[in-house]
């Protein structure tokens, strides 16, 4: 029961909330009935962290850790309808898997999906989301975004959620020469276009779609030094068996305490600082992290004792 309440959604994340975020996706120009079903029953909260949840169904990009954010609802419905308005999808390719918000709106509407991210623990968050939504037809990967994926190819579509200042030659190798549809954010940070890129046999078009913002596409793998100071947190608990249960209680609490701060700051500073960018927001909230981490790796017993 409590699972149906998740996926549902109470107050500001009940069907009621989505159904006025339908609205206003209409009223921007989205036409696509199946798509615009699959926004109304795809729950973007469970995507987000608890604190933001309230925010899930309002039209904006939100923070989602490490410098990286869940895609504004519009650009999530606008990249789909147009890449699903000319066929049917048998293969997708989707670069910047993220927290697997935009991966579960295209798997409702592709036959497969190849989706790669380049920071493991967003790809580990993603993976658990799709599972917990019975998603099957999606392979992921972890890995520079910006090669592609030359042993899926050829793809019906590419998706790409964050932007490079030029489109990467891989992506246009491995489109499908049959009406292979991209569709990419091209730019620096402060001006990006949409672009839809279709490729028919060694012909190439290209529209622009206007203006928007996504966080850069940057390359390589990270691993994160996330994990690795988790590593070193396990490591230091094992090797300092003569740590009270009280004085580890301490240090739980004040682990607790950071935590439930930074949650606080990415939902105060989204919502008091009124026209903020995603991108901005989800920079902004990387820098707090790394000095909660900083804050963490203090040996806090000592300083109890």
């Amino acid at each position: 029961m409590s699972q149906q309440l998740n996926f549902n959604g109470i107050g500001m994340t009940s069907l009621r909330t989505r159904e006025r975020l339908l609205g206003r996706l209409m009223e921007q120009g989205i036409k696509n009935m199946q798509v615009l079903d699959i926004i109304r029953s795809t729950p973007r909260h469970i995507f987000l962290d608890e604190a933001l949840s309230h925010r899930a169904y309002e039209d904006v990009a939100l923070p989602i850790g490490y410098g990286q954010t869940i895609s504004q609802p519009y650009v999530v419905a606008k990249m789909t309808e147009i890449v699903s308005a000319s066929r049917r999808l048998k293969s997708v390719l989707e670069i910047g898997t993220g927290c697997g918000y935009q991966t579960a709106v295209i798997s409702r509407i592709a036959e497969k999906v190849y989706t790669i991210e380049r920071i493991k623990p967003l790809l580990d968050r993603a993976k658990k989301n799709l599972k917990l939504l019975g998603i099957r037809n999606v392979e992921f990967k972890h890995d520079d975004g910006s090669l592609g994926w030359e042993e899926r190819a050829p793809f019906d579509a590419i998706i790409t959620t964050a932007a490079p200042q030029m489109v990467p030659a891989g992506l246009y190798q491995q489109l499908s020469q049959e009406e292979g549809s991209l569709v990419i954010p091209v730019g620096v940070d402060n001006q990006q276009d949409l672009k839809h890129i279709v490729k028919s046999g060694q012909n190439i078009r290209t529209e622009n779609l206007g203006s928007v913002r996504f966080v850069p596409l940057l390359t390589g793998q990270v691993h994160t030094w996330l994990s690795r100071i988790d590593k070193m947190s396990h490591r230091s608990k094992d090797s300092n068996t003569h740590v009270s249960l009280t004085d580890q209680n301490k240090s739980d609490q004040v682990n607790s305490c950071l935590m439930i701060f930074l949650k606080g700051f990415a939902m105060g500073l989204s919502d008091s600082v009124p026209g903020i960018s995603g991108a901005t927001i989800a920079l902004l909230t990387n820098i707090y992290e790394r000095l909660v981490l900083a804050i963490k790796s203090i040996n806090f017993i000592s300083l109890y004792q």
